[in-house]
Order: structure tokens, then sequence, then C-alpha cells
């Protein structure tokens, strides 16, 4: 055993003692002077078999560092005049056990307490008002924690990866949950907020797996992003009246989600917002929206009905989509906007009604909606894209409307009940294999105003027995059958 008795030694102030035992692999104990105000940075740094240090009631500060990866220290005094524990102080002391914190320290610094794996409880004085970022993180053997009320500042990240904790009380006074303050914190059960919360910001609970239902404070604005991101036990949600904005991904895979409030003053719902929520039942969006954005309800295979309000004026990409249980949705007339993959997927959706002043079916929009049976489309629409309503197996009728201009490929690929078409006069595009497949179709109505038809348009149509080509005044019927319809592309035109 190697100890250090340091009691006698005078240090002028002016000297800097920095990095002065740094890993030494041998030291096990060390006395400090009596008038020593600093332990300076990193003086003990990486000592793996220090288990012994007697600080006198002289020191202010422990500095950056002062005690990082010693690794067998398993408890420490610190005295009341303490008022900083500064960054890194004890990061990675995995052996250290219990600390006791004295009323004298103000503030506790990054990542001071990071990594120390062994620390299971720490009761926190009153005189600490800042808890800085990282400052308990990784702390996988904390269970309990007792944060003071006059704490006003946690910073970001201060228990990510508590893995054992398991409950929390937020002081009043705290205003934000801090960027992953409780990311990782698996075995979270119970949080209780303070009535001063008005956000809480992103990741911040994220793969809390443990936490069952938490209590919004009535001034919470905010939501961030991934906030509650695969919180796979949350159960239910109430966000008060006068919250804002819920961001992309804020409650992103959370399995066991089966209902959300959301009042009237949230006009945003970001992108991904909840994505993979599998038992959401039901949810009634705001009348303060005005988009659904991009995947908000992807993955969300126990909705089954949705109204979406009259402010909504787009639905924008895969917003629906793997909805599997979606039977019906109503989309309001200010819609003028559906992206691509909107209800892909959506199995159980048996049909629909497009707003007026949509002009575009976009990529995939109803792709694999088997179940699909009819749809109204608007009077207004240009572009039919591509796969739109490939493998809609079940229906049998649609109507396009006059102002159609173009088919893209696969749009109705694999519509295995589709019996007859009618492309009105003026579309001038059918994309490669738009019809592949449909094995029920017996008739199409073409124009003489295409100019282009894709290859395989209407290839394995095996029940397929007239075309008729229409111009702005008369019609021509063509039987086709024993024609070949993979190179139909290529001879239709000489009818023309």
């Amino acid at each position: 055993m190697i100890s250090i008795d340091l009691e006698n030694l005078t240090i002028p102030k002016s000297t800097n003692c920095s990095f002065l035992l740094s890993a030494c692999p041998e030291l096990e104990s060390v006395t400090l002077p009596k008038n020593a105000t600093i332990i300076h940075s990193l003086i003990f740094g990486e000592c793996s078999k220090l288990k012994n240090v007697d600080i006198p009631d002289t020191v202010t500060t422990i500095g950056y560092g002062a005690f990082r990866g010693c690794t067998s220290l398993e408890s420490i005094t610190i005295p009341d005049s303490v008022k900083r524990i500064g960054n890194c102080a004890f990061l990675n002391c995995p052996d250290l056990k219990s600390i006791i914190i004295p009323d004298s320290v103000t503030r506790i610094g990054e990542s001071a307490f990071m990594s120390c794996t062994s620390l299971e409880s720490l009761t926190l004085p009153d005189s600490v008002t800042r808890i800085d970022y990282m400052a308990f993180g990784s702390c996988k053997g904390l269970k309990n924690i007792t944060i003071p009320d006059s704490v006003t500042d946690i910073g970001s990240e201060v228990f990510n990866g508590c893995t054992s904790l398991e409950s929390i009380t937020i002081p009043n006074g705290i205003t934000v949950i801090c960027t992953g303050v409780f990311g990782d914190c698996e075995n979270l059960k119970y949080v209780k907020l303070p009535d001063s919360l008005k956000k809480i910001a992103a990741v911040a609970f994220q793969n809390c797996r443990s936490l069952k239902n938490i209590t919004l404070p009535d001034t919470l604005k905010s939501i961030g992003d991934y906030a509650f991101s695969e919180c796979t036990s949350l159960e239910s949600i109430e966000l008060p009246l006068g919250a804002t904005d819920i961001e992309y991904f804020a409650f992103h895979q959370c399995k066991s989600l089966k209902s959300i409030t959301i009042p009237n003053s949230v006009f945003i719902i970001g992108a991904h917002a909840f994505d993979g929520c599998e038992s959401l039942e039901n949810i009634t969006l705001p009348d303060s929206i005005t988009e659904i954005d991009s995947f908000v309800f992807h993955g969300c295979q126990s909705l089954k009905s949705m109204i979406i309000p009259d402010s909504v004026t787009a639905i924008h990409s895969g917003a629906f989509e793997k909805c599997s249980s979606l039977e019906s949705i109503k989309i309001p007339e200010s819609v003028d906007s559906i992206e691509w993959n909107a209800f892909k997927g959506c199995k159980k959706l048996t049909g629909i009604t497009i707003p007026n002043d949509v002009t575009v079916i976009s990529d995939s929009i109803f792709e694999n909606c088997e179940n699909l049976e009819h749809i109204k489309l608007p009077d207004s629409l240009e572009d039919i894209c591509d796969n739109a309503f490939q493998g809609c197996h079940s229906l049998k009728e649609i109507t396009l409307p006059d102002t159609l201009e173009s088919i893209g490929k696969n749009a109705f690929c694999e519509c295995k009940s589709l019996e007859s078409i009618e492309i009105p006069y003026g579309t001038e595009r059918i994309g490669s294999f738009a019809f592949y497949q449909c094995k029920n179709l017996k008739s199409i109505t073409i124009p003489n105003t295409l100019y282009s038809i894709g290859n395989n348009a209407f290839s394995e149509c095996e029940s397929l027995e007239t075309v008729t080509i229409i111009s702005d005044s008369t019609s021509k019927i063509i039987d086709v059958r024993g024609l070949d319809l993979d190179t139909m592309d290529q001879w239709i035109f000489l009818y023309f």
C-alpha cells in the first residue's frame, strides 16, 4: 500500500497542482494539506487504486476531473466548505457507493458523477441551484435521488442512462425538461412534473420503457422531438389546454399507447409524431392544425377511423401508411394536396372520397389497400401517379374525370376485380404496366388523344375482350381476343 501524507505541506496560492499525482497506479491513500482551498484539475486522475482521501475543511472547489477514473474509490466525505463540484470531478468512479454532498454546494458540474455505476442513492442539499450536463449520466445503479426545490436548472442528459432509476420528482420552478434528461432510464416508472413546466425538450424521456403514465401540467406548451419516443409501456396521455406543438417523433414507437387527448390549442403535430403507436385506437384531431405531417400515424395498426378537421389543407407523405385496421376516413373539402404513400397498406379501408381541389393522386397513395371497393375522384384531377392503386384487389370500378391527363406506371397494377375502365378523352399518357394483371378487366375505353402507352400496360389482362377507341365525336370497338396484349402499346395506334 502506498500512502501520501501531505497534511503539513504548504502550497502557495499561485501554485497550480493540476496532474500532480495523476495516474499513480499504486497510490491508495492521500491526506491533503490543511491550507488547501482547491483540489486541482486531474490531480488524482486515473489513480486506479486510490481508496481513501481526507479532504480538509478549507477546500472550496473540487476541480475538473480531480478524481476522474479513480476506479477503486468507494466513498468520500466532502466538507461543508466546498461550494462547487467541478466538471468530471468523479467521472468513472465505478466503485463509489456513497457520497454526502454538504449544504455549501451550489452547483454540480458537467459529468461530475457520470458512470459512477455503484452509486445507488443520493440526496442533494437545499443549497444546490444547478445540476449541469450529464452530471449523473450512466449511473446505472442509481435508484433514488432527491432533488430539492432550490434547483432551478437541470441540464441536458443529467440522468441519461440511469437504468435503475425508478421514480423522480422534479422541483417546482423548473420550466424546461432539457434534452435527454431521462433518456434510456428504462426502469423509470413514476415522474412528477412541476406546475411551472413549459417545455419538454427533445429525447427527454426517450426509451423510458417502464413509464406507463405521466401527468402533464397545465402550463406545458411544447413537447420536443423524440420526447417520449420508445416509451413502450405508456398507455395514455392528456395534453393540457394551452399546449401548442408536438414535435416530430414525439411519441414514436409508444406501442402501448391507446388514447391521447389533443386540445384545440395545438397547431403543430410533427412528422412521425405517433409513428409505430400500434395500440392507438382513436384520436381526435384539433381544429387548430392545418396539415397532417409526414408519417404522423404510420404503423398505427389499431386505428379504425379518422375524421380530419376542416382546418386541414394538406395530408403529407405516409401520413396513414400501414394503418392496417383503418376502415373509414373523412377528408374535408379544405384538403387540396395528398402526398405519396399517404394511405399505402391500409388493408381494411373500403371507400374514400377525394376532395375536389386535389389535382394529383400521388405515387403509391392507395397501394395495397386490398379491400378498397370504391373511390370518388375529384373533377379537378389531372394525374394518377405511379403505383397509385397497385394491389387494390377489391376495386371493381372507378370513374376517371374528364380532366385527367396521365396515368402513371403500375397505377392499377394487380387490381384483380376491376372489370372495366373508361379513360377520358384528353388523356395523353398511360405508363408501363399501368393495368398489368387486371385479370377480370373485360373492356377498356381509350381516347385517340393518347400519344404514349408504356410497355406491358395491359399485359396479363386475360379477360380483356374489347377496346373502344373514342375521338371527340366518334368511337370504334375492337375485339382484342387473340391479340398480343404484351405489345398493345405498339399496335393499338394503328386503329386511331
